[in-house]
């Protein structure tokens, strides 16, 4: 996932974070459901389920990545 970190991929949003306002779960084309990590992703626009958007990756862990969405 380290790799991954500075290059730009479309994230499929999954939903918001109850917890963290302006964060959204997703994932990216290599990412299957129920055994891949996630992309939790930073916002300043309102996303909603099934948005495809241009997502920068900032970080990385384990199994998931952050990003922030690029506008």
């Amino acid at each position: 996932n380290e790799t991954l970190i500075g290059s730009e991929e479309n994230v499929l949003i999954e939903g918001a974070l109850t917890d963290d306002p302006g964060v959204y779960a997703g994932r990216s084309y290599r990412d299957a459901p129920q055994v891949d990590g996630l992309v939790f992703v930073q916002s300043e626009e309102s996303l909603q389920s099934g948005d495809i958007i241009p997502v920068r990756i900032t970080g990385a862990s384990g199994y998931d990545l952050t990003g922030i969405h690029i506008a």
